[in-house]
């Protein structure tokens, strides 16, 4: 086999890694011990297609389907042109441009065939249908060819995760990102397939973290609330932030290859679930976890959110889940708009009854919130029907 000239791994250095044993080299376009498969190869897909048969038959549900992008490379085994981009190091994964390794044409139809798979099992065996969500940091336009072709004819993942809100930070993002960011993605989205929403996940830090404590309880509201899938990475709905792992204590293989390990570590969004005050936060009964609970168990855990007597971002988080069960939020027209740097509103709407969320997003102080006006809701009267735990109204 040809070895690239210009391959990089996304874990840096080069993707082509030698065998000893096999006196071949091979792409591994993560780490050393995780080799790309050929999925050229039909027994290769007739393996996959077993392993998800296998496991339907064991009761699973669905699947996420990692790093969808790097399934299917190049035939001919091209070398990838530079990126130009003059941040980049020569053994950086953008120091190329990926057109031979990522997002093929062919990566799709693995995708439909895998979709096929689960569509004909659920016929066969009957029950809830089986799903697949895909994960793929690609553009926008190559991002929806995961759903299926735009017509509906073939059919991929049920859902391929829409990472737009991961992306905001507290120096660039204010309500008018958020509103922009919302109609970008309703606006490319064919109308045969169901939006999603999803604030974090095992790869970027806690949405507690990145925003603050006041604004979880908005951010679970909104995504809740907008129309389609709302995706919770856990701790979410207790408000769990970053945990604390030392270098020597850190598992992330990517970013202990690196000097970098504070800023690159995906550790600290890691940490066990914070279940409650004892040992381990009750993670498990033993002398320790595989990453380290984070030391801020003692203050924030499910059975401390779950015994107070007043309102706790779980709490909150399961009003949340019940209302979008109402018809507004399930079936209703939706519209969001800034009402300025600061105050976000979405609104839910059925004929005439509204659902409403107005988010006053708490690193940014343009607007007192007690003034902000909501336009556009005619109506004789109006309830606070749910408030986050720093709120000065009343519910009623």
């Amino acid at each position: 086999m040809k070895q690239y000239i210009s391959q990089n791994s996304v874990f840096k250095n080069s993707a082509w890694t030698w065998s000893d044993k096999r006196q071949q080299w091979y792409l591994r376009q993560f780490l050393e011990v995780q080799p790309d498969l050929n999925f050229r190869n039909p027994k290769v897909r007739e393996a996959l297609k077993n392993v998800l048969i296998f496991y339907m038959d064991m009761g699973i549900d669905g699947f996420r389907v990692d790093a969808v992008p790097y399934l299917v490379e190049d035939k001919l085994l091209r070398d990838e042109p530079r990126s130009n981009d003059p941040t980049q190091e020569p053994n950086d994964h953008d120091y190329l441009d990926h057109i031979y390794t990522m997002n093929t044409d062919e990566t799709y139809d693995v995708v439909y065939e895998f979709r096929d798979i689960v569509e004909n099992y659920t016929k066969e065996h009957g029950g809830d249908a089986r799903i697949l969500m895909s994960e793929a940091y690609a553009p926008l336009d190559k991002t929806m060819r995961y759903y299926g072709t735009a017509n509906g004819s073939r059919l991929g993942a049920h859902f391929t995760f829409n990472f737009f809100f991961v992306g905001p930070n507290l120096n660039t993002s204010n309500a008018y990102t958020f509103e922009s960011l919302v109609y970008e993605w309703i606006d490319n989205l064919p109308s045969i397939y169901v939006s999603n929403w999803d604030m974090g996940n095992h790869d970027n830090r806690r949405v507690t973290t990145r925003f603050g404590k006041e604004d979880v309880d908005g951010f679970n509201m909104l995504l809740h609330l907008l129309p389609g899938i709302g995706i919770t990475y856990y701790g979410e709905e207790i408000g769990q932030e970053d945990g604390e792992v030392t270098y020597e204590q850190g598992q992330d293989p990517a970013a202990r290859n690196r000097s970098t390990f504070e800023q690159t570590s995906r550790d600290f969004e890691r940490t066990p679930f914070q279940w409650d005050n004892s040992t381990n936060a009750g993670f498990n009964e033993g002398n320790k976890t595989w990453l380290p609970v984070s030391e801020k168990y003692k203050e924030t855990n499910l059975a401390d959110e779950i015994s107070t007597p007043g309102l706790s971002h779980y709490k909150i988080y399961k009003e949340i889940l019940r209302k979008r069960q109402e018809d507004p939020a399930r079936i209703g027209d939706t519209k969001i708009w800034s009402l300025s740097e600061d105050v976000l509103i979405l609104k839910r709407s059925l004929e005439k009854t509204h659902i409403v969320v107005a988010f006053k997003l708490g690193w940014q102080n343009h607007t007192a919130p007690e003034y902000a006006f909501v336009p556009e809701i005619k109506c004789d009267t109006a309830t606070v029907a749910l408030t986050n735990v720093n709120s000065t109204h009343q519910i009623g």
